[in-house]
């Protein structure tokens, strides 16, 4: 029963981070016109950035609901795997592929997912779960919470600005009763070629006929990608699926210990459009890996992630917090990403449009 506003901008097949559509050009961010929105949900992250909607669907394989609402300082959802029906969507990865909405809030979100989460024998991943309202408990307090946060990982590629604002919001988690402690997860370094290999397998098998048949209509970068993928043996494929299936135990083991996990949604604020390395504590990172670096870890074993609004940078330009949880926890992910909300009012900002 939704109405259709239009078809917004996405990198191309949904096979990227920061490459946009060469076909129609660049999505400009709402805050600064020379900085990228993130990828691949481009259009949707600008869109509701800039108040032109209410809300806008993405699709997420390693981070791209919630990349562009980091960028773009609004709130973007990747439910649990299976929640939200992806029919209609061209598939990049089968096993990593998530739709989710990118909102002003997190409320709004709530609102969205009462109407788009359910069985959809059109996407035999969905599953039959009653989740219930998920704007019941919203407002609920979060004394006691247990967050963790995975320090070793994240400060390998965080910027001082963004760690500065990560800090701050962790100050107000602990002063509305959560407790924050330090956990290590080693396999999030495995990540990286677990998504290079998982996703460039299956991404290849998708577009294999219409490789072969149309290959010279796929942009550069998407055609580099593809081709290389081809030369994956599959023993490679089942190695990081193992891989991936050691750091499901794993998350499992730590939410045995904490409650909910949180980062900052990117180490970075938007950087410049087409800026292909960023430097970081001197180190110069891919673009690529500084994008999707924080997002992936939750993408490999399906939890819910969300990343909401959490301060700007001396350019004005917003960061991101990003709360995760156990598989089908995602009311108490939403929780938590709402007591920050209620207690702040970044997510009220809006770019000078």
């Amino acid at each position: 029963g939704g109405i259709l506003m239009g078809k917004l901008s996405t990198v191309e097949f949904a096979y990227g981070s920061s490459e946009h559509n060469a076909i129609f050009g660049d999505t400009r961010n709402p805050w600064d016109l020379t900085r990228m929105t993130g990828g691949s949900s481009t259009g949707s992250g600008a869109s509701v950035a800039a108040r032109i909607l209410p809300y806008a669907m993405g699709s997420d394989t390693a981070g791209s609901v919630r990349m562009p609402a980091c960028l773009c300082g609004i709130t973007g959802f990747k439910p649990s795997y299976g929640l939200i029906s992806r029919f209609g969507i061209t598939p990049l990865s089968p096993t990593l592929d998530h739709s989710g909405p990118l909102a002003r809030s997190v409320y709004d979100i709530g609102l969205i997912m009462n109407a788009v989460v359910g069985r959809d024998s059109r996407d035999a991943a969905t599953v039959s779960r009653d989740m219930g309202d998920f704007t019941e408990g919203l407002d609920k307090d979060i004394r006691g919470l247990r967050l963790g946060v995975p320090w070793d990982y994240i400060t390998e590629a965080l910027h001082p600005d963004v760690e500065y604002l990560f800090r701050e919001a962790l100050g107000v988690l602990e002063s509305l009763g959560a407790s924050v402690e330090e956990v290590s997860i080693p396999e999030f370094d495995l990540t990286s070629a677990m998504l290079i290999v998982i996703a460039g397998t299956e991404a290849v098998d998708f577009h294999y006929k219409n490789f072969r048949e149309r290959g010279g209509e796929y942009t550069e970068a998407i055609r580099r990608r593809m081709e290389s993928s081809r030369f994956l043996p599959a023993s490679v494929y089942v190695k990081a699926q193992r891989a991936r299936r050691l750091l499901g135990i794993r998350l499992a083991q730590t939410f045995q210990q904490v409650d909910i996990l949180v980062t900052p949604s990117l180490g970075v604020t938007a950087p410049v459009q087409g800026a292909g390395f960023i430097d970081v504590r001197g180190s110069r990172v891919t673009e690529q890996e500084m994008m999707t670096r924080t997002m992936r870890i939750f993408n490999m074993n399906g939890v819910p992630a969300i990343s909401v609004p959490c301060g700007f940078d001396p350019n004005g330009l917003p960061a991101g917090l990003q709360f995760a949880g156990p598989l089908y926890k995602d009311k108490l992910v939403l929780q938590a990403a709402n007591a920050y909300q209620i207690a702040t009012d970044w997510h009220k900002r809006a770019p000078s449009m």
